[in-house]
This record gives C-alpha cells, structure tokens and sequence, in this order.
C-alpha cells in the first residue's frame, strides 16, 4: 500500500475526512476542507501552513494536491491585497486621509 502523503503532491487528492491545520503551534480542527479552503482564500492560512487529514502527517498545504487550485486562488487574491494596501499608502503618503 502507497503512503498518499509522500512525495510533493504526489496523489494527495483525497478530500473526505476532517483536515487538521497547525498555526503558531496550536493543532486546530478537526474540520471540513471546505473550511481550510475558506481560511486559505480569505488570508487567514497562507501555502505553508501545515495541514493534515485526521490522523496523517503534516505538510505545507502548497504540497497538498487537494488544495492546488485553491493554493493558485490564494495567491492571486493576496496579490491583490498587497497591491490595495500599496495603493492605500501612497494615497495616505500625499497627505490625504482614507474616507
């Protein structure tokens, strides 16, 4: 039997199951990976948080083939924050204030 968590990628497709994430050391869930997805989309996890299905091993989910299309989605979008706030300042920097 393949272990589904070895390898970069590597057939780590399956989504059924509670998935468990690590931030600042603290094990959060077990929860659906809707939710993982929802947290990755919104900027709450990043690629490297560390995620795993309810009793497998943890890995960056930019590593997790489950969550590779989501991981592309996150990135843009924190791009796009990036470049607002950007934008943000140097309207402050003018000497103007945010309405």
């Amino acid at each position: 039997m393949s272990d589904i968590w070895s390898g970069i990628g590597v057939d780590i497709t399956k989504t059924e199951g509670e998935w468990l994430f690590r931030v600042g050391g603290e094990i959060h869930g077990p929860v659906p990976q809707r939710v993982v997805v929802d947290k990755l989309l919104r900027g709450e996890l990043s690629p490297t948080t560390p995620v795993a299905l309810e009793g497998g091993e943890f890995h960056p989910i930019a590593q997790v083939k489950a969550f590779s299309e989501y991981v592309k989605e996150a990135k843009k979008r924190a791009a796009e924050r990036t470049a607002r706030r950007r934008s943000r300042l140097r309207f402050i920097g003018d000497g103007l204030a945010l309405a």
